[in-house]
């Protein structure tokens, strides 16, 4: 049930007729990048069939494939004025960690976009961003994915938020990103869960009750998935991921003045709109060394992190509250009316 309500399946109130034309094309856009993730599970099953074979080929296969969904997502948002606001340090297409809070599916195409913008700024040619561009691997749910597969929805329904890989098996599932010869990208939302006004609510209760920080833009951060992550490179002794990157993101609905903050569904996020969604992306860069081994330091680290996460989020929305209100004042000031006044 929730599930729907983040893909955007549920109406709650009477919509108009434009609207249903909207959702409908939205839908549709989702439907013609359902039938490409089918396609490419053709393609992946063909390439594990030529792998040991062609190891070099099968993977560079896959990884053409898996970019060009994420770029058709991105073309698609940006067709329906989605915007993307970045700030904070540099990006690199480096192997890295990346933290981010979690409030919406979109989320995901946020992280897409990410790592095609970190290679923006570079003079390389077409052939050379396309091999330094950072492959996403999502670690959540038991596994590490980079396309959405009915495995993550089944993984999803029979697991609960602190799910835990045991030790005895990281070597295995971090095999592949950890022996890779190209850039990784290992994305997490610690947070598991997305954001709604009911898991925030229910949060404030248990906060007070445990004694833990009230946060009032995130919810309370998970250990189990970093911990694995931080874990299995410590075991390797790898030095491919040198730095974490501390995503956050704000969606912001421009001339919506009710529910401006309101972080979109997957239907919204590929509906056209008359009030465009922006997105602000805040990026802090930190080197995974200074990163505390120990689960309970590390879970300390990361608390703290997620309070100053909130502190953010909370100047952001009142900044750019304060934009808007003195945006509607000066439209205002400028109208006839006021100025045959």
């Amino acid at each position: 049930m929730e599930l729907s309500k983040h893909i955007g399946f549920q109406v709650e109130n009477d919509i108009s007729l434009w609207e249903t034309v909207v959702r409908a094309k939205a839908i549709f856009t989702l439907l013609v990048l359902a039938g490409y993730l089918f396609f490419y599970h053709f393609i992946s099953i063909f390439c594990s069939m030529i792998h040991y074979a062609f190891p070099e080929t099968s993977d560079e296969i896959k990884r053409i494939f898996a970019s060009s969904f994420w770029n058709l997502c991105i073309y698609c948002l940006t067709l329906n004025d989605f915007q993307f606001k970045v700030s904070g340090d540099e990006l690199d297409p480096d192997s890295a960690i990346l933290l981010s809070n979690h409030l919406s599916l979109a989320d995901h195409f946020v992280m897409a976009y990410l790592a095609n913008y970190s290679i923006k700024k570079t003079n390389s040619t077409n052939l050379e961003n396309r091999i330094r561009l950072p492959r996403i691997n999502f670690f959540s749910w038991f596994t590490i994915w980079r396309l959405p597969t009915l495995r993550i929805f089944f993984n999803m329904a029979k697991c609960d938020e602190n799910w835990e890989l045991d030790e005895s098996i990281l070597e295995v599932v971090f095999s592949e990103v950890l022996h890779s010869k190209t850039p990784e990208w290992l994305v997490l939302f610690p947070e598991v869960n997305i954001l709604t006004e009911g898991n925030l609510l229910l949060q404030k209760q248990q906060s007070e009750r445990l004694c833990l920080p009230v946060l009032n833009n995130l919810l309370y951060p998970r250990f189990s998935g970093i911990f694995n992550v931080v874990t299995a490179i410590n075991k390797k002794n790898s030095f491919k991921f040198t730095k974490i990157y501390d995503i956050t993101i704000l969606y912001q609905r421009e001339g919506c003045v009710e529910n401006i903050f309101r972080a979109p569904t997957l239907v919204e996020t590929f509906a056209s709109s008359s009030s465009p969604i922006t997105v602000h992306i805040i990026v802090k860069a930190r080197f995974l060394s200074r990163l505390p081994s120990k689960r309970a330091k590390l879970e300390r680290y990361i608390e703290h992190a997620w309070i100053d996460k909130d502190k953010q989020l909370a100047q952001l929305k009142e900044k750019q509250t304060f934009e808007i209100q003195n945006s509607q004042a000066t439209k205002n000031c400028n109208s006839p009316l006021y100025s045959a006044i």
